[in-house]
């Protein structure tokens, strides 16, 4: 990892030792981590000569970014943004999945953490948060969810 066990989870990550690392211990795999969350980062940490890379935070605001990583380091070309339907669509797998694992009371309330990453920048997302966090139950979450998808969810009156 390119940050120091005293920068916890703050600092920047420094990647300027992954070649040194490299050089002295070729024969072993070097796998970078840290501050990766585009693919440009994922090129650039495997342009200093790494084996492999390994993304953590990056991903939570943007699952994407393994299928997005694939696509720029075999063409050179970034993919398009998820569209609103994908987001969607993929919050609700995420949620129903985590709800599986965690069961449904508290796998609903400890996903909300990560609605605000998947409807960031959506219009009137922060409204549907609102709603969202006073639901405990995965249907209504869904519900809720194709409102907002199909234009039907009103705003919340200030």
């Amino acid at each position: 990892h390119c940050r120091t066990r005293c920068q916890g989870y703050t600092g920047t990550a420094d990647w300027s030792w992954l070649p040194k690392i490299k050089a002295a211990a070729p024969d072993l795999p070097l796998m970078a981590n840290g501050d990766i969350v585009t693919e440009e980062d994922v090129k650039a940490v495997f342009d200093l000569d790494v084996d492999g890379v390994m993304i953590g935070r990056g991903a939570i605001g943007n699952p994407w970014i393994f299928k997005q990583a694939k696509h720029y380091l075999t063409t050179g070309e970034k993919l398009d943004e998820p569209t609103f339907d994908e987001r969607l669509d993929l919050c609700v797998e995420h949620l129903r999945a985590h709800v599986a694992f965690r069961g449904e009371s508290r796998g609903v309330t400890s996903f909300r953490k990560f609605y605000t990453h998947y409807l960031k920048g959506m219009p009137g997302s922060k409204e549907l948060r609102v709603r969202i966090m006073e639901l405990f139950e995965v249907e209504p979450v869904v519900e809720l969810l194709d409102a907002y998808r199909s234009g039907l969810l009103s705003p919340i009156p200030a």
